[in-house]
């Protein structure tokens, strides 16, 4: 789902991922873009492809401004997370979407989910961390540590 997921492979170092993340690109099951997880880069090509007419791209900074508008307000949480609410912002933003084509790139599903648990007893705090992916009715548990 991420690009972030290269980190669960055994052996991957900070170097390898270096090297390895500039040069690879994540498709997932699915043919739509998870908005949920989305790098800003990527947010920025989905919101170019969403737009019929393109000349507000070619401003400069527009597209930077419009995704960081996005992570403003999801992170406030006054946005809805959807194909619908992604065609809303960009249309809040004077751009002319091509719907059907937003709707057939925009996602939100996630395979992979990561569990953190803290727990306090006394003056002692331990947290458990682990990372999963529920995929095709199989649940992989890919890391599981104790932070």
């Amino acid at each position: 789902d991420t690009l972030a997921e290269l980190r669960l492979v055994p052996g991957m170092t900070d170097a390898i991922f270096q090297v390895l993340s500039k040069t690879i690109t994540i498709y997932g099951e699915s043919d739509k873009i998870n908005i949920l997880s989305a790098s800003d880069d990527v947010l920025a090509a989905l919101f170019f492809t969403c737009a019929k007419e393109t000349a507000l791209f070619q401003q400069p900074g527009f597209a930077h401004d419009l995704v960081q508008e996005w992570n403003r307000k999801k992170s406030e949480g006054t946005l809805q997370i959807s194909a619908e609410g992604l065609i809303s912002h960009l249309e809040q933003s004077s751009v002319i979407v091509d719907k059907e084509t937003c709707e057939k790139s925009v996602g939100t599903e996630s395979k992979t989910f990561t569990i953190k648990s803290t727990a306090t007893v006394g003056s002692v705090t331990k947290t458990l961390l682990a990372r999963l992916r529920s995929a095709a009715g199989l649940t992989t548990l890919y890391q599981f540590q104790y932070l």
